[in-house]
């Protein structure tokens, strides 16, 4: 047996391969916007994010008074330093909601055709408390409405303004903490 039939018959069962793995795994291609979707509204709303970060990081300076002391004289002393921080944090998760729209761009257009979507844990930009949560209702009807690319942006939810998660002091001291302070 010489090395050029070899080559030939692994040649041809790798072929023969590929072609059962086409058709054992073809499935119904069924197209979803919906992650396109999702990219505009954190690149859009991430904007808005970043112009509302001062009202956000206001809010959980707020929230956070009564956590930081009982003593007002400290809590006074917290609210410049409290406040330039956490607009900072605010305008910082914004400018990774931004990002992370335009990262979710590429998969947007390549699920674009395919029963595929990110899935929604993929942006944390969904979970926490917003300042305004409004679903678009051209987002659902008229169902073709989202499937017409260059209209894609103006399906988009509002989603304003989500608190980070780290802005706002714990209820509770964590328990690693309480067992330092003793």
């Amino acid at each position: 047996m010489n090395d050029r039939s070899l080559s030939k018959r692994r040649a041809s069962a790798c072929v023969t391969a590929f072609a059962l793995l086409l058709l054992l795994g073809a499935q119904r291609a069924d197209a979803s916007p919906e992650t396109l979707r999702i990219a505009f509204e954190d690149i859009l709303m991430g904007v808005a994010d970043v112009v509302v970060s001062p009202v956000n990081a206001g809010m959980a300076t707020a929230e956070n008074l009564d956590a930081v002391s009982d003593n007002p004289i400290l809590q006074g002393l917290y609210v410049v330093p409290g406040f330039v921080g956490l607009g900072v944090l605010q305008a910082g998760q914004a400018a990774l909601r931004i990002a992370t729209g335009v990262v979710q761009i590429l998969p947007g257009l390549a699920l674009f055709p395919f029963d595929a979507d990110l899935s929604e844990d993929f942006n944390v930009f969904r979970r926490g408390t917003l300042m305004v949560d409004a679903e678009n209702p051209l987002g659902k009807s008229p169902p073709w409405l989202t499937w017409v690319l260059p209209v894609i942006p103006v399906t988009i939810d509002a989603r304003i303004g989500p608190l980070c998660p780290w802005a706002v002091y714990p209820d509770e001291p964590r328990e690693e903490m309480s067992v330092a302070i003793q």
